[in-house]
């Protein structure tokens, strides 16, 4: 017995590979819709396809989500509405205090507003990451341009392919490996432990947050740049120039 986590995971993750069956096949039927018309009209039909599955998808999928607990908390408990144990946080510190209906001795939680410098911590420690991704995307750009420009035959498997692939792959390295698994993730779980949260179950949640928020500026930023920040006519080479003097 693993216990009601495991088992939820589980769950979940069923009703979500059956959620995205339809969406695999209208995935298919798109590729196929690719090759039968031009690649204007395919770019015109995508956005309403991203509208339909961030908008539609994602709405009726969280809902039948939500029917789906109801479902399973009932057949699991006998009824609909049951609170999760809530489990001891092990980092938890805290002054000990009497328990004044049990007289059990208990650590005193920390009070939320305490936390606000560690908040502001956290969102500094995004922005600077934000910032280091802005620097590296102008040297991903700098690089890719100085290498079109070396090499001038184009094409697959020549020169020019094979260094813009090390590239993209040194790239890809050192933001999904370097700086979110060592830098970012760690971050995440240490500004998670000085909020000194005294279960499990507000320490996950808070660390989510924080990893959810993490890797949407991580991953996200070099693509909101490259589409609206560096394309932008001599605000885009301005910027270039100064990341790669700084």
């Amino acid at each position: 017995n693993f216990g009601e986590k495991v088992a939820y995971y589980f769950a979940f993750m069923h009703f979500y590979n059956k959620a995205l069956l339809p969406l695999a096949l209208l995935g298919i039927a798109m590729q196929i819709l690719h090759s039968a018309i031009s690649t204007t009209a395919y770019m015109r039909v995508l956005p309403f396809w991203g509208v339909g599955v961030s908008v539609i998808w994602s709405f009726v999928f969280l809902k039948a989500w939500d029917r789906e607990n109801a479902t399973m908390q009932f057949a699991w408990n006998a009824k609909l509405h049951v609170k999760q144990i809530e489990y001891p946080n092990p980092s938890f510190h805290g002054q000990d205090v009497e328990n004044p209906l049990t007289g059990e001795m208990t650590k005193k939680q920390t009070r939320s507003w305490r936390r606000g410098p560690i908040y502001v911590l956290g969102a500094m420690f995004m922005l600077l990451q934000t910032a280091i991704m802005l620097v590296l995307v102008a040297l991903w750009v700098s690089i890719y341009e100085m290498l079109k420009d070396k090499y001038k035959a184009g094409g697959l498997f020549t020169t020019q392919w094979f260094a813009i692939l090390a590239e993209g792959i040194v790239f890809g390295l050192f933001v999904d490996v370097i700086q979110w698994n060592f830098v970012v993730t760690n971050m995440a779980r240490l500004f998670t432990t000085w909020e000194n949260y005294p279960t499990e179950e507000q320490h996950e949640r808070a660390l989510i947050r924080k990893l959810f928020l993490m890797d949407f500026l991580n991953y996200y930023t070099w693509f909101f740049s490259l589409a609206f920040v560096y394309v932008v006519p001599t605000l885009g080479d301005a910027l270039t120039n100064v990341f790669n003097t700084a």
